[in-house]
């Protein structure tokens, strides 16, 4: 059986006590960053004015900057040979 081994290797594994996560703001997060090249692009083109592009951009850092406040501590759990899957 290759379980005793797994269970030595596993051993030797050291993991933190905690990890930061994000609550699934990838998505937002990628439409914060095409909407700040959208102004910039707008800027380059004069569609908007030097002083639009600053007040959306600090809108979008803004809006990124909360989404980085909800990151969450999440504590690492230690490998639990014993547990069995509910049938």
């Amino acid at each position: 059986m290759i379980l005793p081994a797994i269970k030595a290797e596993a051993a030797h594994l050291r993991t933190p006590d905690a990890i930061e996560r994000e609550e699934g703001d990838r998505s937002k997060r990628a439409e914060l960053e095409a909407r700040r090249l959208r102004v910039i692009d707008m800027f380059e083109a004069g569609v908007i004015s030097r002083d639009e592009m600053l007040r959306r951009i600090r809108a979008a850092a803004l809006a990124l900057a909360a989404l980085d406040t909800r990151a969450q501590m999440v504590a690492v759990p230690q490998i639990d040979w014993d547990w069995r899957q509910p049938r």
